[in-house]
């Protein structure tokens, strides 16, 4: 299987706002107003990146042409959006888009940890990463950083 990443575009947004929803009423064990209330900022941080492309990056991930994965850094520090179809999870796709996020932001910003809160169930993904917990939460989401260091993303598997 091939990953393609690439840049998001405004011809994206559509079809990512259906991936955010997907996933969230999908793959998420939560209640009804946890799940609504991500999946609201969620909606709000795509917008946010679709209007302001340079003070952000926004990537996808495609897989035979259909986008299967998004990832928003804001402001190149605070990891706002990392979401991929329940159909392709444990397949890699979130691994290559994080580190290939993480290494543009890293361009701009190679000082500053990225943050993120990361729901329960995902914190082990992150761990495996290299984000570490700082011990402080918000709404059940464990605070995570990674701090300015990632190992190589180079893989056969994708394409920028």
């Amino acid at each position: 299987m091939n990953i393609w990443i690439r840049i998001a575009t405004s011809a994206d947004l559509p079809e990512l706002l259906a991936l955010v929803r997907d996933v969230l009423t999908t793959s998420l064990d939560a209640s009804a107003a946890s799940i609504r209330s991500l999946k609201d900022n969620a909606v709000k941080n795509e917008i946010w990146a679709d209007a302001h492309p340079d003070k952000c990056v926004h990537l996808v991930a495609a897989v035979e042409g259909a986008v299967v994965g998004v990832v928003m850094i804001k402001e190149h520090w605070n990891l706002c959006n990392l979401f991929v179809h329940p159909s392709m999870h444990r397949q890699g796709v979130g691994n290559v888009l994080l580190r290939r996020a993480v290494e543009a932001a890293r361009g701009v910003n190679s000082s500053r940890p990225i943050e993120l809160y990361a729901v329960p169930a995902a914190t082990g993904f992150y761990r495996r990463i290299g984000f570490t917990p700082t011990g402080r939460s918000r709404e059940g989401a464990e605070h995570m950083i990674l701090e300015p260091r990632i190992r190589n993303s180079s893989s056969p598997h994708c394409a920028a």
